[in-house]
């Protein structure tokens, strides 16, 4: 597949899934059970592993990562970290919803994850075909 295609394919999924990430952290309270805390955590940990993975996508086609691989590293894992805490801190101004650092963390953990699992995989994918 055409490296530009590939770009632009990472680049889409990048915009769903950090707005799945966002639509699912700040809809009003009320569709989770607020006792089911592990429910909550589990939504927070596999909505940002999408968002991990899809970053993992983008970052394996990625021209800056090429370049300085270490610097691009370390701008996808504080972008995860500070959509994380961004979400939980402008819960405080939804109704029904809270911040919670446990949220934040499940978020962290999801990202993180997400990019860990997906990057090897892809990045393998990317040289057996030649991109």
């Amino acid at each position: 597949m055409d490296p530009r295609r590939l770009r632009a394919i990472s680049r889409g999924a990048v915009a769903v899934s950090a707005a799945a990430a966002l639509a699912i952290t700040l809809a009003p309270g009320g569709w989770i059970d607020p006792a089911a805390s592990v429910q909550d955590a589990a939504w927070h940990l596999l909505v940002f592993a999408a968002l991990g993975a899809s970053l993992a996508l983008a970052y394996a086609t990625s021209e800056a990562a090429r370049r300085s691989p270490r610097r691009t590293l370390v701008m996808v894992l504080l972008a995860i970290w500070l959509v994380a805490a961004s979400t939980e801190l402008l819960q405080e101004r939804i109704p029904g919803r809270q911040p919670e650092l446990a949220d934040w963390a499940a978020s962290v953990s999801g990202g993180v994850l997400g990019f860990l699992l997906a990057g090897p995989a892809l990045r393998a994918l990317l040289r057996s075909r030649g991109g």
